[in-house]
């Protein structure tokens, strides 16, 4: 897990004897700054303008409008400099050069005394490269400083035939780790608003939300050395975001003040026609390293339970979660095989286009749909696109009333899938306000002393009497609304599988909910793109859920010994006592 925001020392991974003395750990996320040379040697008291203290300790730099101090303890702090009284600013503006406005680059260290001791040199630069992609280009932006000249004593890593160290194998490790590091993206999380608590139970999910982001992203990002230090951050710049924060401040603050990427944030209130545990629940997760940002996840609710906000099976920060640690995982190498199966591969959605109907019926999907199974023509409508009259779409038209309820949902027929396999699937989709998300369930058939479904029989994957099917896994994919009224594209990858059962068939769902109004979907496309390997499955050890290590076998046997106790504990009882 990486916690501090900046370069990280390129000799990390190598064991230390000492370290540069000139570089600490700098900034709320200890970004690495040097000590200037211009800069106060003795401690100083840093206040506000009403005189209130807000820190002390050595001035280090001044960077992108922030005063970075070492405190006492060791430790960095980073304060805004227009939060500083005037005789503190023109200190900080007297003694230092604003780090954000220095050009420069990495330089490789350079390899002396028989490869035992790195050395930089005086005149190097050393740059904060933060990779940011915007359209799949990759940019980079510096936070460059002046390296002391230090030795920095190491284990040799490797020797020629004469003792030395292979110069070549350190700086192919220095160049890994530090571009490694500056892929990573930087997270930040804040409190959350809760009004009718004086913001303990948001303080709480913001605490939660970094031990979560802590113990679950491991080498993928970057977050706060503490939660305190957002806080205390937070407080300097009097910055309290809620669910009515623009995109614009939050931009500013995440960017601007924090250095970081991606922002989350939310709110909390109880209901205000409830008394007791019923409260309305609002949480955000924006990537700000882009330009629109890009929404990671957004949700927004009712629960009576407190603790669905933060468990994983909740709909709050658990999917959260997920979304942001499936987006900013490493990108894997494209497979070929994979990419000419999606090219030329069939269409396991039948009528996925919507060009063929019967009696007004697209060919391949159902005729009813919604909660209430309407007729397709009310909520549902197979119509020409308004366009391009020569293309057919299926159109969700919802009032407000069910849009913000239950909202509308329509099946294609049911088709075979295979456990284990790849499929990617695609639509079209266009919003001029509802939000919109496609489900991928796959179900499993079995034993059953319920009649099957009417869609079962006439499908044929269910018999008359004795088989159901149940729904044993779903791909949830949300699409997300950048532009109202104009056709976008949707793609995502899933893969079929249970812990206990076995996805045999699946069905795709089009839905919609929130904002009254149309929501359009056109060329449903689903493939599979990677078979399913056999030695994979031949390793699935059967349990109810994820959530358990447990095995079924292990609790039938636990099961059975349990019945043998009781069973010897019984018997046990009703033998009668000798006198």
């Amino acid at each position: 897990m990486q916690k501090n925001f900046g370069l990280k020392s390129v000799l990390q991974n190598q064991k230390r004897r000492s370290i540069m003395t000139g570089i600490m750990t700098c900034c709320l996320f200890g970004a690495i700054l040097c000590v200037n040379a211009r800069a106060a040697e003795t401690l100083r008291v840093w206040k506000d303008a009403g005189g209130k203290v807000l820190a002390e300790g050595e001035f280090i730099s001044l960077d992108d409008g922030n005063v970075c101090i070492q405190t006492k303890a060791g430790t960095g702090k980073m304060i805004p400099i227009e939060a500083l009284c005037q005789e503190d600013r023109d200190f900080a503006e007297n003694n230092g050069d604003d780090l954000s406005k220095i050009e420069g680059t990495i330089e490789e260290p350079e390899v002396i005394g028989g490869g035992k001791t790195v050395k930089n040199d005086p005149g190097n630069r050393a740059g904060n490269n933060a990779g940011k992609t915007d359209a799949g280009k990759a940019t980079t932006e510096s936070a460059d400083t002046d390296l002391p000249n230090d030795d920095v004593e190491v284990e040799t890593t490797a020797t020629d035939i004469d003792g030395t160290t292979d110069s070549g194998d350190i700086q192919k490790k220095v160049r890994d780790e530090a571009d490694q590091y500056a892929r990573m993206k930087r997270v930040v999380m804040f409190d959350w608003e809760s009004l009718f608590d004086k913001g303990d139970y948001g303080s709480r999910v913001g605490l939660g939300l970094w031990r979560k982001l802590n113990r679950e992203g491991k080498d993928r990002f970057v977050i706060p050395e503490s939660m305190q230090d957002v806080r205390t951050a937070c407080e300097m710049i009097n910055f309290k975001p809620n669910d009515k924060t623009s995109l614009e401040e939050m931009k500013k603050v995440v960017t601007g003040t924090f250095r970081a990427d991606i922002g989350i944030w939310g709110k909390m209130e109880r209901a205000p026609e409830h008394r007791w545990e019923v409260y309305d629940v609002w949480v955000k997760c924006y990537d700000f390293s882009t330009d629109p940002p890009t929404l990671i996840y957004e949700k927004s609710g009712r629960t009576e339970a407190v603790a669905e906000v933060m468990t994983d099976e909740g709909n709050y920060v658990g999917p959260m979660m997920k979304r942001l640690v499936a987006r900013i995982v490493p990108e894997k190498s494209i497979d070929p095989e994979m990419e000419e199966r999606w090219k030329t591969g069939p269409n396991i959605v039948v009528g996925g286009d919507f060009e063929k109907a019967k009696n007004g019926i697209p060919v391949g999907w159902e005729s009813r749909g919604g909660q209430e199974r309407e007729p397709v023509g009310n909520l549902i409508k197979w119509i020409p696109d308004p366009t391009d009259t020569a293309n057919h779409i299926i159109r969700l038209d919802m009032p407000g009333s069910v849009a913000g309820s239950s909202g509308c949902m329509y099946y294609c027929r049911p088709f075979v899938v295979e456990e284990g396999a790849t499929y990617r699937f695609q639509c079209r989709f266009r919003s001029d306000k509802p939000a919109g998300k496609v489900f991928i369930k796959c179900s499993d058939v079995l034993d059953s002393d319920f009649h099957p479904t009417p869609d079962a029989l006439q499908e044929g994957y269910a018999d008359k009497f004795g088989q159901q099917t149940r729904e044993v896994y779903r791909s949830q994919q949300n699409l997300h609304v950048s532009k109202p009224g104009v056709w976008q594209t949707h793609t995502q990858d899933f893969t079929p599988n249970h812990t206990k059962y076995s996805p045999k068939f699946g069905r795709v769902m089009l839905f919609g909910f929130g904002d009254g109004g149309k929501l359009d979907f056109d060329d449903i496309v689903l493939k599979k793109i990677k078979d399913a390997d056999p030695r994979e499955l031949a390793k699935k050890v059967e349990r109810h859920s994820l959530k358990t290590k447990t095995t079924i076998k292990e609790m039938e046997e636990n099961e059975r010994r349990m019945e043998e106790e009781r069973r010897n504990k019984k018997e046990i009882r009703g033998t009668p006592k000798l006198k």
